[in-house]
């Protein structure tokens, strides 16, 4: 059986339809793969979840090669396998605090992102709300039978630390807040000239003003167009590599609490403070605990999940009934 990863389960009914796949009757006879206690998985199901994958891989630029479909549909029948015997678990209260999650969720929702989203994946909206009760539902059954068996005790996380030193290492970084004038258009294109020559004065302004001791993260509030870092003063810490070299170049090289000249990149014209610099070091095991203790205890969950699994797999009443996926 291919290797389970947290992740895939936290994501199994968002990458994969299951059994409400196929909203009508298929044209020719739909083979049944895997014949459960209580559940089948058919060939339809299969092949729309193998294809709701690479659309959903497609929208992050990502792709399947056809090299790997074998190994992708192997993984595939495996999480539909493991989220059936995960719902077989739940409890009556399980399925409607479940229910009650998702009614919420779609209260919150835009209108129409329901609709929406059922529609991008080929399901009706009843058939599409089910599925996230389904996954809410595996989800409750995970932590509430497998999540109390996982200890992370001080000694593994200590030992993980000694033994893996170098991912703990952390590069130079700068500490770095930026007020963008950006000279794109809404759609990313360049501006004509004179509106470029009209957002450079509109920078000098704003330069003048961060100079004479205006508070800096206010002016980045009310002038950048920068959407990412505006409404939290401008701010960034990061690496070498990370931005554009002129923005890295002056970010890196001045000393902390100099505001710079305006430096032009292809973004607009920016005006970038130092703030800190953090010299290159090896974090903390203190500092590095809790994602340590975080990533164990994905690590443990997995196993456990894994080993459920298959020993699920050896139950006669679990049947793989196509020969591709008995392994």
């Amino acid at each position: 059986m291919k290797q389970l990863t947290f992740s895939m389960l936290a994501g199994l009914l968002a990458l994969v339809a299951t059994t409400h796949a196929a909203d009508n009757a298929p044209l020719f006879e739909d083979k049944v793969l895997v014949k459960g206690d209580g559940f089948e998985i058919k060939q339809s199901e299969l092949d729309q979840s193998y294809l709701q994958r690479k659309a959903e891989l497609a929208a992050a630029g990502r792709s399947i090669p056809d090299s790997a479909r074998e190994m992708v549909e192997k993984q595939t029948v495996d999480l539909l396998i493991l989220k059936h015997l995960l719902l077989k678990k739940a409890t009556a209260e399980d399925k409607t605090e479940a229910a009650k999650d998702v009614d919420e969720m779609i209260k919150k929702a835009p209108e129409g992102a329901l609709a929406s989203q059922a529609k991008l994946l080929g399901l009706s909206e009843a058939a599409f709300k089910q599925e996230l009760v389904d996954q809410n539902t595996a989800t409750r059954v995970v932590t509430r039978e497998f999540k109390p068996k996982v200890v992370i005790t001080d000694e593994m996380s200590r030992k993980f630390y000694n033994d893996n030193l170098p991912k703990f290492e952390q590069p130079e970084m700068v500490h770095a807040a930026h007020i963008l004038i950006s000279t794109k258009s809404e759609d990313g294109k360049d501006l004509p000239d004179d509106k470029v020559k009209e957002k450079r004065a509109l920078a000098e302004k704003v330069l003048e003003r961060a100079r004479k001791g205006e508070d800096f993260a206010a002016l980045a509030k009310e002038y950048s167009d920068d959407p990412g870092s505006k409404d939290n003063g401008g701010e960034y810490t990061f690496p070498r590599g990370r931005m554009v070299p002129e923005f890295e170049k002056t970010a890196f090289d001045q000393t902390p609490g100099t505001i710079s000249d305006l430096v032009t990149t292809q973004y607009g014209f920016h005006i970038i403070k130092t703030i800190e610099k953090i010299p290159a070091k090896v974090q903390d095991f203190a500092e590095a605990e809790p994602s340590i203790k975080q990533y164990l205890s994905r690590q443990e969950l997995q196993k456990l999940l894994q080993n459920f699994a298959e020993t699920a797999r050896k139950d006669p009443k679990l049947q793989i009934l196509d020969d591709r996926f008995k392994e």
